[in-house]
């Protein structure tokens, strides 16, 4: 039976020979999916129902991984509520504040240019390394930082 990949696909991600960490498909905007990677680390592939999911990491990446089975899905689930965060634009000669849906724009200030950061659609792999460094199974890296839900929750709050 073939998973379709759509919003609220549960995948694996490998994070090395005998443990897994689980993300989803939060929403599409094409060609990349909103993902979160969950606190959750496993010996097996599969999830309870009853298990409850904190997302620890979110961000745009490419959906790859998932195609060529690196990732495996697991099973499609009700998508959480999670925060999404903003960016700076430039429109002609004027920085704005956009939202991630690209439904809201504001002009904005000093403080949000010095915060903002353009947006960025990530390479899979980064969100898999991100979680291993969570875990502790590899170096943590300054780029990190970006995915991190704490991160996510304050740049949404500048919306």
């Amino acid at each position: 039976m073939k998973t379709s990949i759509e919003e609220g696909l549960i995948f694996s991600i490998p994070l090395s020979e005998k443990s897994f960490g689980l993300g989803q498909l939060i929403v599409w905007q094409k060609p990349i999916f909103y993902m979160v990677a969950y606190d959750l680390q496993s010996e097996s592939r599969t999830i309870d129902e009853a298990q409850e999911l904190r997302p620890i990491l979110m961000g745009n990446f490419f959906d790859v991984l998932i195609r060529n089975s690196r990732w495996q899905p697991i099973r499609k689930s009700p998508v959480p509520k999670v925060e999404f965060p903003c960016f700076k634009i430039k429109i002609g000669d004027k920085f704005y504040v956009e939202s991630w849906d690209r439904q809201r724009k504001r002009e904005a200030t000093p403080d949000d240019l010095a915060v903002l950061e353009p947006r960025t659609n990530y390479s899979p792999i980064i969100l898999e390394n991100a979680l291993k460094a969570h875990f502790g199974i590899m170096p943590s890296e300054s780029m990190f930082d970006a995915l991190k839900v704490e991160r996510i929750a304050r740049l949404s709050r500048m919306c």
